[in-house]
Parts: structure tokens; sequence; C-alpha cells
């Protein structure tokens, strides 16, 4: 199926998350008036993306939302664009969703599907679960103090020691 982007005149989407242009004398095509698949690109996040163009000035469009407000509507507040499969290149309308943030997040960390591995498996990981259990334990008895104590012998900020300890990152499962 195939409808007209809201807002963009000249521009179409597909439920699969093509977009096509049908600006006539189309600048991307040699050919005059041919409609033509534009070509997404990954943005900085990952994420597909297109630029398109109306009164002569360039609009990056990410593709899932495209999808998303042409077939279902514009994004309700508080609400975001989710993949049901956790994969941001599957842009199917069949595989996009409003949700909330939270939501989208959980998705995201479900370990299963490895989009974001969890604890020491996650390569951004300063800590691994032996040294989390002694962190919690030795500031459960000294509080504070031991935070700064902790945090300056591992090299973070006591924030992240904090964080550990009020169980807001490496949280209990």
């Amino acid at each position: 199926m195939v409808k007209p982007i809201p807002n963009f005149p000249d521009y179409y989407v597909t439920d699969s998350g093509i977009i096509i242009s049908s600006k006539p004398n189309n600048q991307h095509s040699k050919s005059s008036g041919t409609p033509l698949v534009l070509k997404a690109r990954t943005d900085g996040k990952g994420y597909l993306s297109v630029g398109l163009s109306k009164g002569g000035k360039q609009f990056p469009r990410k593709v899932h939302r495209l999808v998303m407000e042409t077939f279902i509507g514009e994004c309700p507040n508080g609400m975001e664009v989710c993949h049901n499969d956790g994969n941001i290149l599957n842009n199917n309308l069949n595989n996009l969703r409003y949700d909330t943030h939270k939501n989208n997040m959980r998705d995201r960390t479900i370990q299963k599907r490895g989009y974001i591995p969890l604890g020491e498996l996650n390569g951004q990981a300063k800590f691994n679960k032996f040294q989390i259990r002694i962190i919690r334990k030795f500031c459960s008895m000294d509080g504070m103090g031991a935070q700064k104590y902790i945090a300056r012998l591992f090299n973070v900020h006591r924030s992240t020691i904090g964080n550990i300890v009020n169980n807001n990152t490496w949280t209990s499962r």
C-alpha cells in the first residue's frame, strides 16, 4: 500500500517503509518526472532517514516516523515510535507502534534480543557482578562516606556508586 506523506505533497511512503519522490523534474533522477525511490541512510543512532524537500529547503526525516505518521496519524504526546521486533532497520508498518519511552526501553533491554547487553556483558560496563556485590555490601555498612571512598578507588563519580547502591543501575533481577 502507498500513501502520500502529510505536509510533503511530492512524496509517498509504502507500508514497508519505502519512500518515493514524484517531484516533476526530479533533481534526483536524470529522467524528468519519473518517480524515484529515495535511498535511505542511517543516521548517527542507526535509524534509517531520508531528506525530503519542500519550498527549496531540505528536511531530514526518520523513515519509521514517516510510516507511522502517514498510515496511523500524528504521534500522541508522551509517545514515540517503537519497533516491535527491536530491529530499528525494520520499518514495516506491522512492526511499528506508538508507545511510551519506558516501554520502548523495556523492549530494547530484553536480553534475549541482545540489543542492549546488560550488566558486565555491556561493553561500557566498569564493574562485574562480584564488584557490585562488594560495593553494595560495603556501602550498606558505611553509607555516603563509603560511596565517596569507593568512587575514588574505581575512578568514577560518586553518583555512579550511588546509582548502583540504589538499584538505578545494575538492578537486581
